[in-house]
């Protein structure tokens, strides 16, 4: 009976990973080239940056030239922050003062029924309407020169999506460093994800045609919602039974920032999986359960060491060592597929450990009844509207 309910719980923690990593190695090599051979690359539509900015100095100002040095045309940038003394402010200024014609500012002033990114995303939006396709940009990120172009090709298609996600690898790795390298990790199985059957939107890097924007409306479902992309992978599973696009891998945005501490690390990895609890709620009981299954991997050694050969314990840890070991191969398997920059060693070593790491965040998630995200506290429903905002 026990091994039996180990094997199961095994078979359970690896199949839908295995499943994923062998889509997202289609997509990457067989269907994403035969869909790219299918886009008008020369079919350039007007195209409007929005770049929300919260409280970043240091490297936003390569960030902003990074976006202003895009091979494409037309296109305009537009920096939007919560209040006119944002310490991001003075480097928008001088963005603007090297850019001649290309960055405006939005002031977007305090949040009331949303979070504050939504807020100042649609203020920035209201405020410059007048672009064919809108796309979104977080600050931390640095984008090659093609950025554009490629997040805009999509649209082309004959049957064109709806949104256009691209993963930012979430910096480069630099030697031994716990909240880089935890980084790393989430960055390998996001993309992994993006690509596979599980699908997704990552808002950092998100393109949407200013007409689906008005057939979703958006516009109602951000001004009272806690995130931007959670919410509209949710619309788009409920109305066009279909994931967003991936972009290409060799056009991923480049990173140009890194988590500060393994405590701002772990205060994100709640904040994300709260974002798939209270908006997609039919994720939320099969992901808490496989991030609580892996758990099994991690019982190998105490039932190795305390149970003798050939009891039924002993047949545990060795179902519990075997899904230890297949998970750090799969890990292994994600990184060419990936084409991220991963820490190969560290990645295999610790690969089980994360699992874990999940497990522990996916209990704080559901336990949590507020949202923290930059010092604001939101109260939010099942559904993943704000009900109450306080400082």
């Amino acid at each position: 009976m026990l091994l039996g309910a180990a094997v199961v719980v095994a078979a359970a923690v690896l199949v839908p990973k295995l499943v994923a990593c062998g889509q997202a190695a289609w997509y990457r090599r067989v269907r994403y080239p035969r869909l790219r051979r299918r886009m008008d690359r020369l079919d350039r539509p007007p195209v409007r940056i929005f770049v929300p900015c919260h409280g970043m100095t240091g490297e936003l100002a390569g960030n902003l030239d990074a976006i202003a040095g895009q091979e494409y045309e037309p296109f305009d940038v537009v920096c939007v922050t919560g209040a006119a003394d944002d310490p991001a402010a003075e480097a928008i200024e001088q963005a603007r003062a090297r850019h001649p014609g290309v960055f405006r500012r939005v002031v977007a002033g305090p949040a009331t029924s949303c979070s504050q990114k939504n807020h100042n995303l649609l203020a920035a939006i209201r405020r410059h309407r007048d672009a064919e396709v809108y796309l979104f940009c977080d600050a931390k990120v640095r984008p090659r020169r093609d950025w554009v172009a490629r997040m805009v090709e999509p649209f082309t298609l004959q049957r064109p999506p709806v949104v256009v996600s691209a993963l930012c690898s979430g910096g480069r790795y630099r030697g031994w460093s716990l909240p880089h390298v935890l980084q790393q990790q989430v960055a390998c199985w996001q993309s992994v994800s993006l690509m596979s059957f599980v699908g997704g939107v990552w808002g950092a890097s998100m393109a949407l045609r200013r007409a689906d924007f008005d057939r979703l409306d958006v516009d109602g479902l951000w001004s009272r919602t806690i995130v931007d992309d959670t919410t509209l992978f949710q619309r788009l599973i409920a109305e066009e039974g279909r994931p967003a696009m991936f972009a290409s891998l060799d056009a991923r945005p480049e990173p140009g920032y890194a988590m500060e501490g393994t405590g701002g690390f772990l205060e994100w990895g709640v904040r994300q999986l709260q974002y798939v609890h209270r908006c997609l709620p039919r994720y939320r009981l099969p992901m808490l359960l496989r991030n609580l299954g892996s758990l099994l991997g991690l019982a190998w050694p105490p039932a190795l060491a305390l149970a003798p050969p050939g009891s039924e314990w002993h047949a545990v840890g060795m179902v519990s060592l075997g899904l230890f070991a297949a998970d750090a191969i799969l890990n292994v398997a994600a990184k060419p597929i990936t084409a991220l920059p991963l820490p190969g060693r560290w990645h295999l070593l610790a690969a089980p450990f994360w699992e874990a790491q999940w497990a522990a965040l996916s209990i704080a998630a559901a336990l949590r009844r507020t949202v923290v995200w930059h010092g604001m506290h939101y109260r939010v429903d099942r559904r993943g509207r704000v009900t109450g905002i306080r400082s």
